[in-house]
């Protein structure tokens, strides 16, 4: 028969296989999560570069909103300036054409009594 000491050498020798091939599994799943942590801190990097890619096209829309604010600013202030120097234009205008047609209705009131005294004679 078989001694007991031969027989607890031949569970050791199976539980060391077991153990064998467990750290076998163990080292592969192990090698697949360095895999993973090392495609995580790359996908991690490039999320950092578009960050701060983001962050200079904020910085530079901000920029270009202060800029687009002042010439806008700027734009509006001379509208402004056009729009009151056309309306004192305008009414500058509107007194000339006032008093060019009240020299109208006087040359005519004055013309009128001479035409009706030679109807007349």
């Amino acid at each position: 028969m078989i001694s007991i000491s031969f027989a607890v050498e031949i569970i050791l020798v199976m539980l060391l296989l077991v153990a064998c091939g467990y750290a076998i599994i163990l080292s592969k799943r192990l090698q697949r999560v360095r895999e993973s942590q090392e495609s995580l801190a790359a996908t991690i990097r490039d999320f950092d570069k578009a960050a701060g890619q983001a962050r200079e096209n904020l910085s530079t829309m901000h920029a270009s909103q202060s800029d687009a604010e002042r010439n806008l600013h700027r734009l509006v202030t001379q509208a402004t300036v056009l729009v009151n120097e056309l309306s004192v234009m305008v009414n500058a205008g509107d007194n000339i054409a006032g008093r060019i047609e009240g020299a109208i209705d006087e040359v005519r009131n004055v013309s009128k009594p001479a035409h009706h005294q030679d109807r007349q004679h």
